[in-house]
């Protein structure tokens, strides 16, 4: 008769762009975001950038500028590849539900994987990039910024990626993802509207930019000035968009202009998550004229 013990296997990914005054989020059962200790910062550096030398290794000053990480851990009979891959996608998961839930650009870089309990000897822990996230997400931009009351957005947005897994929405997130992670802007505000026009534009057709716009606005705005707005700032991005590869021009504007259509993804995303439109998304045409002022 086998008597050991299951092992547990301990995942950390400390997150670049997250504030806050929250001191833990718990998400579900061995899942959370936490302030990281100094315990924490120190196996990441001892663990992490001393075994691991390469492009993945934080810098010096990288472990005292994370305030927060997220941590999984996982019990198993026999810790292998499954569970690192498990715990990929757990870490990803949550990373989409942070930026769903504040226009801040959370990311993250590394995630060590390695033994549960700290005095474990004989696993000094393995250093990987997040799949499914660039490991190296831009992150010029508004922090995302967590308090004690994050924890019940953060737990619907995960209920809600999980249970609606399909090929659709992985492209769409995919394509938001790299509204993170591209260097350029241009490619940035491209992604961005592939990842919007998937969304709002399932039947193709004429006229994508006047229709986009349209149902952007009809999805988002509740009042006819948020609506105007709305469709205002659709077609002026989409214009924007249609001029790639031409010189930007003034590049505060642009960087202004793709952070204000990555957060109109965003909101469409967690509408499409939380509180899709009852007629679906071919009704939304409608909606504007029949919505009273």
């Amino acid at each position: 008769m086998n008597s050991a013990r299951p092992s547990v296997r301990r995942c950390l990914a400390p997150l670049d762009g997250c504030v806050g005054t929250a001191r833990e989020l718990l998400l579900d059962a061995g899942l959370a975001i936490r302030r990281l200790e100094d315990g924490d910062r120190e196996d990441l550096w001892r663990h992490a950038a001393a075994l691991h030398p390469g492009p993945l290794d934080p810098t010096i000053a990288d472990p005292e500028a994370w305030e927060f990480a997220i941590d999984h851990r996982r019990h198993s009979e026999s810790p292998g590849p499954r569970d690192d891959a498990r715990a990929n996608v757990a870490i990803r998961d949550v990373i989409r539900a942070l930026r769903l839930h504040h226009p801040g650009l959370a990311g993250v870089r590394i995630l060590w994987i390695g033994a549960g309990d700290r005095r474990t000897r004989g696993d000094r822990g393995t250093l990987v990039a997040l799949d499914g996230i660039d490991a190296e997400p831009h992150r010029t931009g508004p922090a995302c910024h967590l308090d004690p009351h994050s924890g019940a957005d953060l737990r619907r947005l995960l209920a809600a990626l999980r249970g609606s897994r399909g090929r659709h929405l992985a492209r769409v997130l995919g394509r938001f993802d790299a509204g993170y992670a591209k260097e350029s802007p241009e490619d940035r505000l491209i992604d961005l509207w592939i990842a919007l026009e998937e969304l709002v534009l399932p039947d193709g057709g004429d006229e994508p930019r006047h229709r986009a716009a349209l149902r952007l606005a009809c999805l988002l705005g509740e009042r006819p000035e948020e609506r105007a707005a709305i469709f205002e700032l659709a077609t002026r991005s989409h214009d924007r968009r249609r001029q790639i590869p031409r010189p930007a021009g003034d590049a505060a504007a642009l960087d202004e202009l793709v952070e204000a259509t990555r957060d109109l993804a965003r909101r469409a995303l967690r509408a499409r998550l939380l509180d899709p439109p009852a007629e679906g998304v071919l009704g939304l045409d409608r909606r504007l004229f029949e919505q009273p002022g």
